[in-house]
């Protein structure tokens, strides 16, 4: 799965913007400040959901918290759904074709035995967890995880 497109509604100081993803390897780079740490919260968040009190939810931002992601899965399927800080129907969207419905429990499904941890030590990390990377190494299921994606995905190496 790869993240195509991200459009942030409200999100700390991030409003209103729009982010296409190529494939492969994605480097962010700007001045200090500008952002960057708050994009790559956001889409660990996007991906697994906003925690119940957030320092990215500014309370004179104007509409609540939420993004739009697209999503091409490894089937080839583009998945696009909004998330939304809250209490209920937190996940809506669709796949772009066939325009099957999915919600928090089908995008739960679709990430299958990823968490927002395993996420942010394999996939998505900044400078400070890199520089940690010898003790992110050493912690939790990340040799299975690893093996996993070798193997074709979690659940799979889970059941050998």
């Amino acid at each position: 799965m790869r993240l195509a497109e991200l459009h942030v509604e409200s999100y700390g100081i991030l409003r209103q913007s729009d982010w296409s993803f190529a494939p492969g390897f994605q480097l962010v780079y700007g001045p200090n400040e500008a952002g960057k740490s708050t994009l790559l919260q956001l889409i660990r968040e996007v991906l697994f959901g906003f925690p119940a009190n957030s320092p990215y939810d500014f309370p004179d931002s104007a509409g609540e918290m939420a993004a739009r992601v697209r999503l091409v899965l490894n089937d080839g399927r583009e998945l696009a759904y909004r998330r939304r800080k809250g209490r209920r129907n937190l996940v809506r969207g669709e796949f772009v074709t066939g325009g099957e419905l999915v919600d928090e429990p089908a995008l739960r499904k679709l990430l299958g035995a990823a968490s927002a941890d395993l996420y942010q030590r394999v996939f998505a990390f900044s400078l400070h967890d890199l520089s940690a990377g010898e003790q992110s190494l050493e912690q939790g299921d990340l040799r299975e995880a690893l093996f996993g994606v070798s193997l074709g995905g979690m659940s799979r190496f889970r059941a050998v």
